[in-house]
């Protein structure tokens, strides 16, 4: 499902559409709404209705936006697509942290986590990145396998303390998973 707000002139009134993404023509829901307020009070409805199957791009780039300008962190938000990337990454060479929102959606799906706290716990792991880098610049074009945990490792840790009390858990939680699976991936153990 999708979600669709809009303003109309010739209503002159906000819509708020709820559509099938297999079938763009179907309408599941609509509403009218006097205002952009109201229009957004209703998304926030339809959001816990339906739960995780109404993920959109803006959601994730606003989310994503609001936390850099909050922690004052001078950096760039892309939506990217593609098979090889990841939920979320910081990419130091462009200074963008770049997201995917089908992988964003998957893995909130898959983990039963809410996409607004999931969202931020990652945005923040990659504002941990975001410091790293600037703190231990990368200075070869590759790096070593033991070298990307230590990455990991810094970025989680650089970070949390400034993660608010309620989205402590999941952050750790998020972390130590991703930490598990590169040693995993790279058999560092």
């Amino acid at each position: 499902m999708k979600i669709f707000n809009y303003y109309s002139r010739s209503k002159k009134k906000w819509i708020v559409e709820v559509k099938d993404e297999s079938n763009s023509s179907y309408i599941a829901e609509s509403f009218i709404c006097d205002s952009k307020s109201e229009a957004e009070q209703q998304e926030e409805k339809i959001l816990q209705k339906y739960g995780h199957f109404c993920l959109y791009s803006w959601m994730t780039d606003n989310g994503i936006r609001e936390l850099l300008h909050t922690h004052s962190i001078d950096c760039k938000v892309k939506n990217v697509m593609g098979s090889k990337v990841r939920v979320m990454f910081y990419n130091p060479t462009e200074n963008y942290i770049g997201f995917n929102n089908d992988y964003i959606k998957r893995f909130c799906l898959n983990n039963l986590l809410p996409v607004n706290e999931a969202i931020k716990a990652m945005t923040y792991h990659e504002i941990g990145h975001w410091i790293d880098c600037k703190l231990n610049p990368i200075t070869s074009e590759t790096i070593t396998n033991k070298e990307r945990i230590e990455r990991e490792v810094r970025a989680f840790r650089y970070v949390r303390y400034l993660v608010p009390d309620d989205l402590l858990l999941l952050y750790d939680d998020i972390n130590y998973s991703n930490i598990r699976n590169y040693e995993n991936k790279y058999k560092i153990i």
